[in-house]
């Protein structure tokens, strides 16, 4: 069962937990099918289809050869499909968010303010200019680039429900 979300827009949500990412995934579908223009919406909806099986197999608490065998597969396909994704679709709708806009807006109204009374123009002014540009998609992070790594992992560690990537800190002593 899916909770109702807090909010009617998704887009001013913030600091949201895994299972509220999964919530989201499985309700996009329907939200955005014919929401595109028919030359992309086929790949948009194969991106999020993509997405929920990875996520589906991923999050399994018992996995034999064959899961771990579509795993490796679908991981190939989610691939493949964000390859197209980036190089094909995202480039016509990526954008910033008002609330972005708004930020940059204010860190360039700063930035002038503090150049005009420090006397600096060109660095800080550039800089400014900078913040300006509008954030795209990339695969090239280290979370796309692990992604490959995952069925190894947990041939290797076991299901990824009996470990955190949490960092360790030590027990306090008690006296």
């Amino acid at each position: 069962m899916i909770c109702p979300f807090d909010s009617h827009r998704v887009s001013k949500l913030s600091q949201l937990a895994a299972k509220d990412y999964e919530d989201l995934l499985q309700c996009a579908i329907p939200a955005f099918e014919g929401l595109f223009p028919e030359l992309d919406n086929p790949l948009i909806i194969s991106v999020l289809y993509t997405l929920a099986l990875f996520h589906c197999l991923g999050k399994m608490q018992v996995h034999g050869t064959d899961t771990l065998e579509l795993l490796d597969e679908v991981t190939t396909w989610l691939g493949d499909v964000m390859q197209r994704f980036q190089g094909e679709t995202c480039v016509k709708y990526s954008m910033p968010t008002p609330n972005d806009t708004s930020c940059d807006t204010n860190f360039q109204q700063s930035c002038n303010k503090e150049s005009l009374q420090a006397g600096v123009s060109g660095a800080l002014r550039a800089l400014g200019q900078a913040a300006s540009v509008p954030t795209t998609f990339s695969l090239r992070t280290p979370k796309w680039h692990f992604m490959g790594d995952y069925t190894a992992c947990i041939r290797r560690l076991g299901t990824t429900d009996n470990f955190s990537t949490e960092p360790v800190r030590p027990f306090p002593c008690v006296k």
